[in-house]
């Protein structure tokens, strides 16, 4: 009985694990990730940075994003509808406070 549990609990363990990740390239798992970092630069200096899917609170002023291999979006209030869209490698200027970075799993459906 107890192997059986133990063999279900290591199955369990196996479904949950996250699968590596290329969101560049769209095979990616739920919660994916790979090994190239979004990074956004603090105005304060220092720099934030994630690799793996997911949406990020931040609340911090930052002077510049680089999207790395990811799609998905920055929220800030000093762009015009809010939030800015990226896809993989592109970097912009942004100035302002941001409140979270939204990293998709799979590449964003306005990337080419």
């Amino acid at each position: 009985m107890k192997a059986g549990l133990a063999a279900m609990g290591m199955a369990t363990a196996m479904v949950l694990a996250p699968a590596p990740a290329s969101a560049a390239s769209g095979n990616v798992g739920i919660m994916g990730c790979q090994s190239t970092y979004a990074v956004l630069t603090y105005t304060s200096g220092g720099t934030w940075s994630r690799n793996c899917s997911g949406t990020y609170q931040v609340g911090r002023s930052a002077t510049k994003f680089s999207a790395g291999g990811w799609s998905g979006y920055v929220t800030y209030p000093a762009w015009p509808d809010g939030h800015r869209e990226f896809c993989d490698f592109q970097s912009f200027n942004i100035g302002s406070t941001v409140t979270s970075v939204t990293l998709y799993a799979t590449k964003a459906p306005w990337c080419p």
